[in-house]
């Protein structure tokens, strides 16, 4: 490999960083944008698709990328796909469960941080993706393909699923 092409490599690499950086940005300023909407009552209200809260609904995005994104990086550099147990009907109750209790005792500011420490993780989990990493592949528990690269837009995609819940629920009042 010449010098330039080197140089272009890393460059194409950077312009990704700086494309899933700005992905990850936008979802974290459309939630705390979306939390900031919401009224303490919004926050009781169940949610219309689920039975969820809406705050509870927060906290399982928030736990989203807490938890499970970290995951599937780790799957993705082992070359495994995420646990099918996660797309059983256990795995659906232990998701909820997950979001019930992470909501009982939050707070506004404690969903908000619990989100910012999230992210700031992802952000870290992204410096360290090596270059030979990007095309690594992985799955959602149901077998839809993902790769490292992909892995890191999920946050934006998931965000923007839940903030049409709770859109609809709003607009069902």
């Amino acid at each position: 490999m010449t010098i330039a092409q080197a140089l272009t490599a890393r460059s194409a690499r950077v312009a990704d960083l700086a494309a899933i950086r700005a992905d990850l940005e936008a979802a974290r300023t459309a939630y705390h944008r979306l939390l900031d909407s919401l009224s303490d009552a919004d926050l009781r209200r169940p949610c219309v698709i689920s039975k969820w809260t809406i705050k509870q609904v927060l906290c399982h995005m928030a736990l989203l990328i807490e938890q499970a994104v970290p995951m599937m990086i780790k799957q993705a550099r082992k070359g495994k796909p995420m646990p099918r147990l996660l797309d059983t009907r256990f795995g659906h109750w232990m998701n909820y469960q997950m979001a019930v209790r992470a909501a009982r005792k939050a707070t506004r500011a404690s969903v908000a941080q619990r989100y910012d420490a999230a992210h700031s993780n992802l952000l870290r989990l992204l410096e360290n993706v090596r270059d030979g990493e990007w095309d690594l592949p992985t799955a959602y528990p149901d077998g839809r393909p993902l790769t490292m690269q992909t892995i890191f837009h999920v946050p934006s995609e998931h965000f923007e699923l839940h903030a049409a819940w709770i859109r609809q629920t709003l607009n069902d009042r």
